[in-house]
């Protein structure tokens, strides 16, 4: 007992996960002025993965009153309002993204990292969201 039994191969998810440094943006960013991202992969003890070539993603997005907005930020030197731009990671395991602004606004853009399985293509493995509203640039 029972009257049948079933067998399939462990699964086991995975433990990946990104941070994202700086983990806040504390004050606003002027229009133009480049914030740089670091997003480190980790294993399920919060340990590094010292593993070149894996690629991250960021993404951004801004919500409104009138709800989901896409951002209209610049990832690494890609298109406005590109989402989510890809980077590998570098043999520390950390991917690099610079972002900037492209107008000002009362409603921040918030950039989220992560991963893809490239079996399946889906995503996993989300940083904490970090909101970034960017100003008027001061110059001129």
């Amino acid at each position: 007992s029972p009257p049948a039994l079933s067998v399939s191969a462990p699964y086991i998810p995975t433990t990946w996960h990104v941070n994202l440094n700086p983990e806040a943006v504390n004050k606003p960013v002027h229009v133009g002025e480049p914030v740089t991202f670091t997003a480190q992969v980790l294993d399920s003890t919060n340990s590094p993965i010292d593993q070149a070539g894996i690629s991250v993603y960021l993404g951004q997005i801004s919500y409104t009153q009138q709800g989901l907005v896409f951002g209209e930020a610049v990832i690494n030197r890609g298109q406005i309002g590109q989402t989510p731009v890809e980077a590998k990671t570098n043999g520390k395991g950390e991917a690099s993204f610079v972002v900037t602004g492209t107008q000002s606004s009362v409603n921040p853009i918030y950039f989220e990292a992560n991963l893809v399985n490239n079996q399946a293509f889906y995503p996993y493995g989300y940083s904490d969201i970090v909101p970034i509203r960017f100003i008027a640039s001061n110059s001129g």
